[in-house]
């Protein structure tokens, strides 16, 4: 049987619902580009809770996330969150995450739902020589997360306060007895805040509930994970499964930038070092010329020669056309280069495009007015 997040009962009674690595979410409530707008535009909500969160604490606490991460982690204090990957010993992607540092020796890993015993699982192996423990609260935890560029506005409301949290900064925060971790990240490319409610298990949602439902009343329009999926894609942000595997590098990936080979050592290091410069693909944006929508799995071809494939696509609310992310090789992979792509029955022309694919001027949190 799929499970359910502690906010179930909102979703069931307003949504249509669909299952979801292994548990039943919503697809959408008025309509996924309605949504995806909202978002882009205003302010949207999403049920997160589907996704593990790791606590990880003691005395070797550091040291462990040092060997699993290629991050540097020192870098980051208390107080501080910052994207990353686990590896296998080969340099392949097991899973991306967000990590938090909370303390000193104090991290919290959220990982990808479908990943989320297989994650707990190795991070316990790796963990056997050190002094630290490892401890899966995402049953007994919400998350939810609040997107947009009024997304301060609503949030602030609810507290009567002015929030002074940098992106990929967290804190504590309190609403109505309601205790949380607040934390400036998201999965959308818009500014706004990711909420882990704490001590809410699912036989107990009301703290979840509560909070959900007060953030709508002030604003906040209800998501679900079509327009999570293509909100994504319009920011070139990848997805375990599709985009990224244990087959495929950071280096590939275009992952580079949270891959430290200055670091004494960490899992999958030795391998990277080998191939940093030689990847034999590298994932790309995908902005269609011609009418059509690609999808995961179509043919891209260059020169004549199928040269990758696609691992996401879809129709981009904001740019109204199709757009899609996938590996070529090399020498095909320079923005502005033309592709075609195959269409099932047709072929469709498109072009190599950068991440993301909105203008960062108008959209995203790097928008020159929210």
């Amino acid at each position: 049987m799929p499970r359910v997040t502690q906010l179930y009962t909102y979703h069931v009674r307003h949504a249509r619902m669909m299952e979801f690595a292994g548990f039943l979410m919503p697809l959408f409530y008025s309509g996924i580009i309605e949504e995806h707008l909202s978002v882009r535009e205003s302010c949207g909500i999403f049920d997160v809770s589907h996704m593990g969160r790791i606590l990880i604490k003691g005395k070797d606490a550091t040291k462990f996330v040092q060997r699993v991460l290629p991050t540097n982690a020192e870098k980051y204090p208390p107080g501080r969150a910052f994207y990353s990957l686990l590896l296998n010993e080969d340099g392949g992607i097991k899973d991306d995450l967000i990590a938090y540092r909370l303390a000193e020796n104090e991290y919290l890993f959220v990982v990808n739902a479908v990943n989320r015993q297989k994650d707990f699982n190795w991070l316990k192996l790796q963990s056997t020589d050190l002094e630290v423990d490892l401890r899966d609260i995402s049953d007994s935890t919400a998350m939810m997360a609040l997107q947009g560029p009024k997304s301060s506005d609503i949030f602030e409301s609810l507290l009567g306060d002015k929030i002074e949290l940098k992106r990929f900064h967290h804190t504590k925060a309190s609403w109505c007895c309601v205790q949380m971790i607040l934390a400036r990240t998201g999965y959308t490319g818009e500014d706004g805040f990711e909420l882990i409610v704490l001590d809410t298990p699912i036989e107990k949602p009301d703290n979840a509930l509560k909070l959900w439902n007060r953030l709508i009343e002030a604003g906040a329009k209800p998501c679900g994970l079509g327009a999570r999926d293509t909100l994504r894609i319009e920011a070139g942000l990848c997805l375990y499964g599709n985009d990224i595997d244990e087959s495929i590098n950071p280096i590939e990936a275009g992952l580079e930038r949270v891959v430290d080979l200055q670091k004494p050592y960490f899992i999958g290091k030795d391998k990277l070092l080998e191939i940093k410069d030689s990847p034999s693909k590298r994932r790309v944006g995908l902005l269609m010329i011609s009418r059509g929508v690609p999808r995961q799995g179509c043919e891209i071809i260059y020169g004549g020669e199928t040269v990758g494939w696609v691992t996401s696509g879809t129709f981009s609310p904001l740019l109204k056309r199709g757009i899609a992310m996938g590996y070529v090789t090399p020498e095909a992979a320079n923005p502005g280069t033309p592709v075609t792509i195959r269409l099932r029955e047709r072929v469709g022309e498109a072009e190599i495009h950068g991440f993301p694919f909105y203008d960062e001027t108008k959209y995203g949190w790097k928008r020159k007015s929210a």
